[in-house]
């Protein structure tokens, strides 16, 4: 029996129940993210203001998120009283909320990144992208991999427009072929772009 808490699907209800169960995952995978965001406020704070050192598993040294927080944290006070001095409070209220919800959010996600590196082990390799996407692959079925320093992701993905790209805002990268097509977001993908902080290092670790 179904119970009255939880959404029901059945074969009557057709496309109706896919479009329903896409709907809750999705929602689901939304309150995952905006969780783990919140988590990664505290440490986000911390990774800008003593940064970790790097290494091919870390992707924050190139990332402007930090950066861009801290930016925005600095230009709260003035930009707070020019909305006061100039806008309806209602107005002035919202916007000062909004300024500092965009600026908790710039510092969980780049929480996240620092907590979350990529791990290169003996079978596997978990490569992430911070609080969105983290992808387990068999280290047997990567066929090879090259390094693409201060690269931008514009020119790779006109170069190549069917690769997955694991990257909020990165300039180097290193690039993963696979010997059998890897599933991502229902399509057969064969090539794979992270970011890293030292490609060249995260190349080596995934060869040795």
């Amino acid at each position: 029996m179904n119970s009255p808490c939880l959404p029901k699907f059945g074969p009557a209800t057709g496309v109706l129940a896919g479009r329903k169960r896409k709907a809750y995952a999705r929602n689901g995978w939304q309150k995952m993210v905006l969780l783990d965001i919140a988590r990664g406020i505290v440490p986000g704070f911390r990774a800008v203001f003593a940064p970790a050192s790097q290494s091919g598993l870390t992707y924050t040294g190139e990332s402007f998120m930090g950066m861009f927080a801290l930016v925005i944290l600095v230009s709260i006070p003035p930009e707070v009283l020019l909305h006061h001095l100039f806008l309806q409070p209602a107005i002035a209220w919202t916007l000062d909320l909004a300024v500092v919800i965009c600026v908790l959010l710039l510092f969980g996600i780049f929480g996240c990144m620092a907590q979350r590196p990529h791990v290169v082990g003996d079978d596997r390799v978990i490569l992430r992208n911070g609080p969105f996407t983290s992808l387990d692959l068999a280290r047997a079925n990567i066929l090879a991999v090259h390094e693409h320093p201060n690269a931008k992701k514009r020119a790779l993905r006109r170069l190549y427009p069917d690769a997955v790209f694991l990257t909020i805002d990165a300039q180097s990268y290193a690039e993963l072929e696979f010997a059998e097509p890897v599933i991502f977001k229902a399509r057969k993908r064969q090539q794979l772009f992270v970011a890293s902080d030292q490609p060249r290092d995260l190349c080596r670790r995934i060869r040795s």
